[in-house]
């Protein structure tokens, strides 16, 4: 499993995203994340400053509107290569894609996103659409 060095979506992405996607339904943002043995900066794990990096975002998700939906820890990968695979997924559900542009656009945001790049070698983010996210369980 092989990804793409980014930890943070370009601009252009964001766009695309706005015009394509339906802008009355909700959005599930995929995040997989795989932390750095070592932040860039300090002393501190990759693990530990994108937690930081999660309690400060916290407000910001907040006035967003979103909902974590699903937020858990990779234990083992069982058809890649493990050491390839994200440490940690979440599931982040946003009222709209608006809602997240307007809250990743912010220079408050931009100030603490910092952390989210010293912390992760990788943090692929996949907008899902909410079309299948409520399956009947019968």
């Amino acid at each position: 499993m092989k990804f793409n060095p980014k930890i943070h979506p370009d601009r252009d992405a964001i766009v695309s995203l706005l015009k394509s996607y339906p802008k009355d339904k909700p959005a599930v943002m995929l995040n997989l994340l795989r932390f750095r043995d070592k932040a860039l900066e300090g002393t501190e794990t990759g693990e530990e400053a994108c937690k930081r990096y999660g309690e400060n975002a916290f407000e910001h998700v907040k006035k967003a509107n979103e909902k974590m939906l699903y937020k858990v820890k990779v234990f083992k990968t069982l058809s890649a290569n493990h050491d390839d695979s994200p440490n940690e997924i979440l599931m982040v559900q946003y009222p709209s894609v608006q809602h997240f542009d307007d809250m990743v656009s912010t220079k408050e945001y931009a100030a603490i996103s910092e952390d989210r790049t010293i912390a992760l070698e990788f943090g692929g983010l996949i907008a899902c659409d909410t079309e299948y996210s409520m399956l009947d369980s019968k």
